[in-house]
């Protein structure tokens, strides 16, 4: 069994996550603002900012925590160490999702690689 250690070390990796997308939601409706092309790009392509945040939002919150990162759904387990694994993934694939030049555009340049996924 692993020592509370392990679990501390890897628990503290959950800002490196979440702190990037918050970051970027913060930022996105000044970002609209101060450009108005941006803001115009993501009026059409997402319907405003709101529609735009909830979509990074739901995609984020459907894949970030569905056990996808492991080797196998049963190696994900169900627990929080599972969720984690997804976690990392998902921050693995953000350039690749359709709204990755908006978290750019609102200062996203990726996610932490100083704690070990």
């Amino acid at each position: 069994m692993p020592n509370a250690l392990l679990f501390i070390h890897k628990y503290v990796g959950v800002p490196a996550i979440l702190n990037p997308v918050v970051a970027a939601l913060e930022a996105l409706p000044g970002a609209c603002e101060a450009d108005p092309e941006f803001g115009a790009y993501v009026a059409r392509k997402w319907g405003g900012v709101e529609p735009c945040a909830t979509a990074i939002l739901a995609d984020f919150f459907k894949h970030a925590f569905d056990g996808s990162g492991a080797d196998s759904w049963f190696d994900a387990g169900s627990c929080i160490d599972g969720r984690l694994t997804s976690a990392w993934s998902w921050t693995d694939q953000w350039q690749k999702k359709p709204y990755a030049n908006v978290l750019r555009v609102c200062g996203v340049t990726g996610f932490s690689d100083t704690v070990e996924k």
